[in-house]
């Protein structure tokens, strides 16, 4: 059995209005046939092995991951935000930041993207080369074209994504 290719969405925990916002963008990719992980799917019961390990596993197993860019996102993975704040993100922004280091900062899986409206500054400094513009809900036909290159994914016959309402 084979595995399909999957997109791990890292973003940090903000607002209500935040995370539907990015829910939005993991819904509108699941609708156009790409396999998502994130923690949404684990809103009732944590991951059995746990977030850290979950975290851990997603980055590694994942073909691409999607970095949601914002200003606490950024403080978080430099290491810049408050002690305590955003361990999450610590935790992946390490993950990321140590898989970019061993590869030579050769960069084939992790790309930022912004929630609409976007500030380039919110994207952390080892990113910005992957730097494309690509920004939800305005532009995630863009983050959809990109995740379909990355895995090989052929786009759909009509050639239009599925919008969601």
């Amino acid at each position: 059995m084979t595995t399909p290719a999957t997109v791990f969405i890292s973003y940090a925990w903000e607002s209500d209005a935040f995370r539907a916002q990015v829910k939005g963008l993991c819904d509108y990719l699941r609708a156009n046939g790409v396999a998502v992980v994130v923690d949404f799917d684990h809103a009732i019961r944590p991951p059995a092995v746990g977030w850290v390990v979950w975290m851990q596993q997603a980055i590694e197993d994942a073909a691409v991951v999607l970095v949601v860019c914002s200003a606490s996102y950024r403080a978080r993975f430099e290491k810049r935000a408050s002690r305590g704040s955003g361990k999450g993100v610590a935790w992946e922004g390490a993950v990321i930041t140590q898989d970019l280091y061993n590869a030579a900062l050769r960069n084939n899986k992790f790309f930022p993207v912004f929630p609409d409206p976007f500030n380039f500054n919110d994207c952390p400094t080892m990113l910005e080369p992957r730097r494309n513009g690509h920004a939800f809900p305005s532009k995630q036909a863009n983050i959809l074209a990109l995740v379909q290159s990355c895995i090989g994914m052929s786009v759909a016959p009509t050639g239009s994504p599925v919008e969601l309402a």
